[in-house]
């Protein structure tokens, strides 16, 4: 049986309970930040039903975490944060999720804010029973 809720909380939580450098925002939930924080806003997530005769099943997909950082003050902040980030995910095994190659992307300034955007995406494979 295919379940995007299990491989979204496990994500969610580890990131909730490995990362403190700045204030941590999930989807859908409003959070009240004054300065630099990650919105983690996307888990794209593609499923494969098990084989036949098999119960193991495969999701993949991409997290993409939007890195913002007060604008007008450089990107030597927000790519410490994302090379926190790489660091606390690449490679990892947490409860069947597997995080492979992370990307970071400049978005620029973000409009009616004083917020520089940066993405850090980086891709996964989640295998359950």
């Amino acid at each position: 049986m295919i379940d995007y809720s299990e491989v979204r909380r496990i994500i969610e939580v580890y990131i909730d309970e490995n990362f403190d450098t700045v204030p941590v925002q999930f989807e859908n939930i409003i959070i009240d930040v004054d300065g630099a924080y990650i919105s983690l806003t996307d888990i794209q997530a593609n499923a494969q039903p098990p084989a036949m005769g098999s119960k193991t099943s495969l999701i993949t997909g991409i997290i993409v975490i939007q890195i913002y950082t007060v604008y007008g003050t450089g990107t030597v902040y927000s790519r410490n944060i994302a090379s926190e980030l790489a660091n606390l995910l690449l490679g990892n095994n947490v409860e069947g999720v597997k995080f492979k190659a992370p990307t970071l992307t400049s978005i620029g300034k973000v409009d009616q804010a004083d917020y520089y955007q940066q993405n850090f995406s980086i891709e996964y494979e989640f295998i359950y029973n």
